[in-house]
């Protein structure tokens, strides 16, 4: 396009108020994992489908864009992952209706919308319908809607419209915002809403809102800026049971703010942020939010370093300098359950929770090569949930400390012009108590011609954790309150590899195989509890067996998807996709040698995959 002409003089042109429709159907058989049975004898799931897609350009500015019964199955499979951690595991969106203009719903500082809330959980869940539209109104008002309705059905009703199922719940979002001035001054409001049939729904379940707001102010020639953020959040528990029986939860309503000023123009840069996130805030309904209960500062400062003198061999670079430190927001008290009216443990607002001091440089050349390096030094710590929840009151646990310590990083990439492109990096840690971490990752991608393209990333990690956490047991006259908080050393390799190749065989074919095998291993000694709240001080627990928790886990995703578009619109699926995975762990055995975690490809392979066969048939018409 540099090398095109001028076009002139074309005036009075409207712009159609285009409707395109999306119909679909869809079919496909799943090979269960069964090693008991026979190819011969193993009972096959069919299933049929349908739906459609539509958009419809309401104006110039505004697009409305709609899906009932949508169908994902030509979508990759999530990556495969061991989570040891306290939190739940977030993962990125691959679905297109919700990939496709999902920068419009974005909150620049909490997550607030994450789609993945959306028609996922159950292997029944299902998106009965969704809406989106997205643009400017009158006014320039930039303006983002989605609303979608799920429910979870019965084996093999998903395809019935007529047939509604359980957990029946309508996700709303809306944001809204205007820019000033050219750009240098935005405004912006969100608005989110879970709303939960409870006449579906067994047991506790509820509805949850959120509000936000955030502003952008650029002064200077936008060399300096000022941007804040609020969010809101309610959790309103709905009744369950009935009669004398019947519960009500009170609602729960929470906070969260960030406000920054930067300088963010010219060669030295820097910020001052404030952020906080109370208590109560839970935006976990429609968005994503693992550590509550916090406010922080943070300040950096980056000089940036560049040359046009063609003799030096780095012409770009820079280094940045961060401190981070953060508070409990609340304070807490817990009373011992063992004895009433006796406060057992607590701790005030304001208690240090984490600092960091971290340090970070990179480089580059004048033939796109780069480098980075960078160290994280924190003093000891506080953790808040690394006791996890109480097994009697299902109260958060207490306090538990971390050591000082550091983690450090390095790595390079080659010159990502060519056809063989490649990168490294390495990140290693230690602290005071001995625990060690450190993991390797290589990256490579060939563009082997105009038609193929190939990328593979492959990881090796070993650590070492002298306390990681094993579960809370109930012991009556023992423990913290009748609780024995109990942790022990963790030896852990993981290795993991992700290849992606494609290939256009036309302007209308392509084939793309996504393959990705996971294994990690670990063994846990030295069984200990917790003996006081907010410390580290641990002592053995008693007739505890840790090495009963040893573990091995091996999965393998596998999708093959060949597309072919055979008119304008309108394209074709046919789609493999093979899983298998195999958890194993000393306790699940009572014969000595049974089970063995060792390092081997065993798990990956030393078991029955589940392959599915799926056919999409989509036509487009254009009204």
């Amino acid at each position: 396009m540099s090398r095109s002409g001028t076009i002139t003089g074309i005036e009075g042109i409207g712009a159609p108020r285009q409707l395109e429709i999306l119909p679909y159907v869809v079919g496909s058989m799943t090979d269960p994992a069964d090693e008991t049975a026979g190819w011969d004898d193993e009972e096959r799931d069919t299933f049929g489908n349908f739906g459609v897609d539509i958009k419809y350009g309401v104006t110039a500015d505004l697009t409305l864009n709609a899906t009932f019964q949508p169908d994902f199955g030509q979508v990759e499979a999530d990556p495969s992952e061991l989570n040891l951690s306290p939190f739940e595991t977030y993962y990125d969106e691959k679905r297109p209706f919700f990939v496709e203009g999902a920068q419009f719903f974005w909150h620049p500082d909490f997550t607030v919308f994450y789609s993945r809330r959306i028609g996922t959980g159950s292997e029944h869940s299902r998106i009965r319908g969704a809406a989106k539209l997205t643009g400017k109104m009158a006014g320039d008002i930039s303006t983002a809607v989605l609303v979608a309705a799920t429910d979870e059905t019965g084996d093999g009703q998903a395809h019935n419209p007529f047939k509604t199922g359980d957990h029946q719940a309508i996700y709303a979002i809306g944001r809204f915002g205007k820019e000033f001035n050219d750009g240098k001054y935005s405004f912006n409001l969100m608005q989110t809403g879970v709303f939960r049939d409870e006449s579906t729904w067994e047991g506790p379940t509820r509805n949850g809102y959120v509000t936000g707001a955030d502003f952008k102010l650029q002064f200077a020639d936008r060399t300096y800026e000022v941007t804040g953020s609020f969010v809101g959040s309610m959790v309103d528990g709905l009744p369950y049971g009935s009669g004398e029986e019947e519960v009500d939860p009170p609602a729960s309503y929470g906070t969260g703010s960030r406000f920054e000023v930067k300088k963010a123009a010219g060669d030295l840069t820097w910020a001052l942020t404030t952020r906080h996130q109370s208590d109560k805030l839970d935006l976990n309904d429609l968005g994503y939010i693992n550590n509550p209960n916090h406010y922080a500062w943070q300040a950096w400062i980056d000089r940036d370093f560049n040359s046009d003198d063609e003799d030096r061999l780095f012409n770009d670079g820079g280094i940045n300098v961060r401190y981070y430190q953060s508070w409990l927001y609340a304070d807490r008290t817990f009373m011992d359950p063992e004895n009433p009216g006796t406060e057992l443990w607590s701790y005030e607002r304001g208690h240090d929770q984490t600092r960091s001091l971290t340090f970070e440089g990179y480089a580059a050349t004048r033939t796109c090569w780069s480098y980075w390096a960078g160290a994280d030094l924190h003093p000891e710590n506080t953790d808040l949930y690394e006791t996890r929840h109480d097994p009697v009151t299902g109260e958060q646990g207490p306090l538990f400390r971390d050591p000082a310590g550091y983690d450090a990083w390095a790595g390079l990439s080659t010159d990502y012009r060519r056809d063989l492109a490649a990168d490294v990096s390495l990140n290693w840690g230690q602290d005071e108590d001995g625990s060690h971490s450190y993991n390797v990752n290589l990256g490579l991608g060939w563009a082997q011609n105009s038609r193929m393209n190939h990328s593979l990333s492959v990881g090796y990690s070993e650590r070492y954790e002298d306390a990681q956490w094993l579960g809370n047991f109930e012991n009556p006259g023992g423990g913290i309150g009748g609780t024995s908080y109990v942790f022990a050393e963790l030896e852990q390799q993981t290795w993991d590899l992700t290849l992606r190749s494609s290939v256009l065989f036309s302007r209308d074919q392509s084939l793309e195989l996504y393959l990705q095998p996971y294994l990690t291993v670990g063994s846990y000694s030295n069984a200990r509890e917790l003996v006081s709240p907010d410390s580290r001080d641990l002592e053995a627990y008693a007739g505890y067996d840790a090495s009963d928790d040893d573990f091995s886990y091996g999965a393998v995703n596998v999708n093959l998807v060949y597309r072919w578009e055979y008119r304008p619109g309108s394209t074709l699926y046919l789609v493999w996709s093979h899983t298998r995975s195999d958890y194993d762990a000393r306790f699940l055995h009572t014969e000595p040698g049974q089970f063995s975690n060792d390092f081997s490809t065993d798990p990956l392979f030393n078991n029955e995959g589940e392959n599915r066969f799926m056919a999409k048939l989509s036509y487009w018409f254009s009204i």
